[in-house]
């Protein structure tokens, strides 16, 4: 077999890098499972009586794959049914063998839940869904990942710090203070920049003269002021992250708005990278 070679004028990826594109086609391969699963329980609900089988052959699938597949998709649709926490993007971390085992149904929710809390984190596989039903939190898996949040939390509160310090404060709470200051009168700026227009346009109105297009007002410095609202964003949201995702069940936010922010911090994600490189 002739080995696949670099061309010449890229640099080499790091392993991260190599490593988050394994794990979107990972992600993607269990997705596909799915999606077939989920098309074949739709076709045999119309095939008629004799039809089954032979729609089958037609696809080149065994039925005993199929079944397989739509054992999975069953599954996961009456998970997703049930809670409001878990998504696709859970499920797409397990591998379709282990999500076969959990189809199984001879788990109880509890072992379900941390096996899903785990999916946010870790690819999972049937040796991690086994030794969570025998060791519970103390499995191996879910102490590392303990561990790993532990250490990311760590290490962004010494950089918040390392900020704070090297913007002239001695605390983190000290400088989000005055982040806020800072946002709250350039909200302000704007509003009065609003009302200003709104009332050039009514002076001119009332006096029977045709208002001229104004352009909306835009910040001098827009762009560190949305990069450093995005900054904001991102270390508040990392300050509940670990917090129980049940709790967040009553927040006032559509999933598809919750689905664009991740999409979107992921594009930033993306970006990020292509500018390292």
């Amino acid at each position: 077999m002739t080995k696949q070679r670099r061309p010449t004028n890229q640099p080499p990826r790091s392993l991260e890098d190599i490593g988050a594109d394994l794990s979107n086609a990972i992600q993607n391969r269990t997705a596909g499972t799915l999606r077939m699963g989920r098309l074949l329980n739709e076709a045999q609900d119309a095939a008629a009586h004799g039809e089954w089988l032979p729609f089958l052959k037609r696809h080149r699938i065994e039925e005993r794959s199929a079944r397989r597949r739509m054992k999975m998709a069953k599954w996961a649709d009456e998970r997703l049914a049930k809670s409001d926490n878990l998504s696709d993007f859970e499920l797409g971390m397990i591998t379709a063998q282990a999500m076969l085992e959990l189809a199984s149904n001879n788990y109880g929710d509890d072992v379900v839940e941390r096996v899903m809390s785990a999916a946010r984190y870790r690819h999972i596989g049937i040796a991690d869904i086994k030794a969570i039903a025998k060791f519970g939190d103390e499995a191996p898996i879910l102490r590392e990942i303990k561990a790993q949040l532990k250490a990311q939390a760590e290490a962004e509160k010494a950089k918040a710090l390392a900020a704070a310090k090297a913007a002239g404060f001695d605390t983190v709470e000290a400088h989000e203070a005055a982040l806020d200051k800072e946002y709250e009168a350039r909200q302000e700026a704007f509003r009065q920049a609003a009302e200003a227009k709104d009332a050039e346009a009514d002076r001119l109105l009332d006096a029977g003269s045709e208002v001229p297009p104004t352009p909306e007002p835009v910040p001098a410095s827009s762009k560190s002021f949305h990069v450093s609202t995005f900054e904001k964003s991102v270390h508040r949201l990392k300050t509940i992250m670990t917090k129980p995702l049940a709790s967040f069940a009553a927040a006032d936010v559509s999933p598809d708005d919750i689905d664009q922010v991740a999409h979107f911090l992921m594009d930033v994600v993306s970006q990020r990278k292509k500018t390292a490189a």
